[in-house]
């Protein structure tokens, strides 16, 4: 009998264990989570959200007006500040010099348009000096490879970044993860 308590308690200490979130790790925090993104992501690819939309948006537009336009996005903006501006609110800046939109008709007239003179006003998440706030305006993240998918509040398409190294991208995923579950206002009730 007193073998089979043993049992039955070591049993529901080892099913609480295992259906309790991961607690962080030693040493572990937001600011540690927004210093290691703001060293490691400077310099990666990066596929703007907003980018992404647009040229979703314009072909559907011309698909809408039988117009047969082809819109396509080439390169990748650089990701060149991910600095902390305030507990679980990080700003994220890029140069997207590098990406280009062609737009093909039907006729075969091609135009290409360099994205950073594209825009009029700045791009929200993407040059917002307020920056946003990883448990509000990030609904998801997830990693394919090496490449991390951002879903955003307000977007329709998902940003990317693109680090080049699994192992980093696994890192950089973790940070992330660890953002959104610690800056969750919700968090602390358990669900």
């Amino acid at each position: 009998m007193i073998m089979n308590r043993r049992f039955l308690t070591l049993l529901a200490g080892t099913a609480t264990l295992l259906s309790s979130p991961a607690p962080a790790q030693d040493g572990q925090t937001v600011e540690g989570a927004q210093r290691f993104l703001s060293i490691v992501l400077p310099g990666s690819g990066y596929l703007p959200s907003s980018a992404r939309s647009g040229i979703a948006s314009a072909r559907d537009a011309a698909a809408a007006e039988g117009q047969g336009v082809r819109a396509d996005l080439y390169g990748r903006a650089r990701i060149t500040d991910m600095s902390a501006v305030a507990h679980c609110v990080s700003r994220l800046e890029f140069d997207e010099a590098n990406m280009r939109a062609v737009f093909i008709a039907r006729n075969g007239e091609r135009q290409e348009i360099t994205l950073s003179t594209m825009w009029d006003q700045p791009v929200p998440y993407g040059k917002d000096p307020e920056g946003f706030h990883w448990g509000k305006d990030v609904l998801a993240a997830s990693q394919s490879g090496s490449q991390v998918n951002l879903r955003l509040e307000g977007r329709t398409q998902d940003a990317i970044i693109y680090l080049g190294d699994e192992a980093m991208a696994q890192r950089v995923i973790y940070a992330i993860t660890f953002l959104r579950t610690e800056c969750d206002a919700a968090a602390d009730t358990g669900f």
